[in-house]
């Protein structure tokens, strides 16, 4: 999941449009599942890890 994400946001974190690396990037929610966000393609998106925590 993480490899498709990274290629489909081509790296870059959501939050910032900065480019890192797969290991620099975690995937988050977009919508957060306790809010009704669904785990599907479309929700996951990248961001540091520092932004997720």
């Amino acid at each position: 999941m993480k490899k498709a994400s990274y290629r489909a946001h081509k790296g870059q974190c959501c939050f910032t449009g900065r480019p890192g690396s797969e290991e620099d990037l975690a995937i988050d929610h977009l919508i957060p599942e306790s809010k009704g966000g669904e785990d599907t393609f479309e929700n996951p998106v990248l961001t540091f890890h520092d932004l997720n925590s």
